[in-house]
């Protein structure tokens, strides 16, 4: 099953990927919707400070998200693609939190950021916060330096689908040097156990590809993204719901 679904998609042509798409918004239980959950809040900083922006949305299907810095992108994340290269029923919902880290705050890094989500089926919803400085006193001197500790961008808080159907969960990491991501399964018991191959598969943008047992009613899951400067961890939960 994951064999067929990544050799769909990576072999893919645009055209098919457009295809897929539109399948995809057209099998959905319920009609398509997009919605913050949590929108961008101004924020006051001192120069040199780290600051994290963070939005969260609720979709169907996921959304690609986009971050904008007084109307320039700076980050780009597109939506999940994999888990609709199978024509079928699916109901695609979930909640996504996105981040963008501002390493050291100067001038040039002021002003107004949009936290962006573009739905597959084509509603765009944007959220707006200013980084301003609190006082015009310096705090720490940035530096030059290429390292960073990694971060996760964008990562699926939880799934909603029908059982049976595959997952994409998303773990999409920043830093440098490029981090590393790594999945491990949670148990009921709150242990880490590594996935198997058979029925998961880590995709190249550090996503994790499920597919579980019909039987299956819940699943959860860590990302561990790790570079020579740090790591950090997100979870997520897959829930299936019978249609019936």
């Amino acid at each position: 099953m994951l064999w067929l679904i990544a050799t769909a998609v990576f072999s893919s042509t645009r055209a098919f990927s457009l295809q897929a798409q539109l399948t995809t918004c057209t099998s959905l239980v319920e009609p398509p919707q997009i919605q913050f959950e949590q929108g961008l809040e101004d924020v006051e900083v001192s120069y040199g400070d780290t600051v994290t922006l963070m939005c969260s949305i609720y979709g169907a299907p996921q959304a690609a998200i986009t971050w904008l810095h007084r109307g320039r992108i700076v980050a780009a994340y597109p939506a999940p693609t994999v888990e609709s290269a199978l024509h079928s029923t699916r109901i695609a919902s979930g909640l996504i939190e996105t981040r963008y880290t501002i390493p050291c705050v100067n001038r040039k890094t002021l002003g107004e950021y949009t936290c962006q989500a573009t739905s597959p089926c084509g509603e765009v919803i944007s959220s707006q916060a200013v980084v301003s400085l609190s006082n015009a006193a310096r705090g720490k001197t940035c530096n030059a330096t290429m390292a960073a500790a990694p971060t996760i961008a964008v990562t699926t808080v939880s799934r909603l689908e029908l059982p049976g159907n595959p997952v994409q969960l998303m773990c999409r990491a920043s830093g440098m040097p490029k981090p590393k991501v790594m999945w491990q399964r949670l148990t009921d018991e709150e242990n880490l156990e590594e996935i198997d191959t058979d029925s998961h598969m880590v995709l190249s943008n550090g996503d994790l590809l499920v597919v579980a047992d019909p039987w299956v009613v819940t699943e959860s899951y860590r990302c561990t993204v790790r570079n020579p400067n740090g790591s950090v961890t997100a979870d997520s939960t897959i829930v299936y719901v019978d249609q019936n």
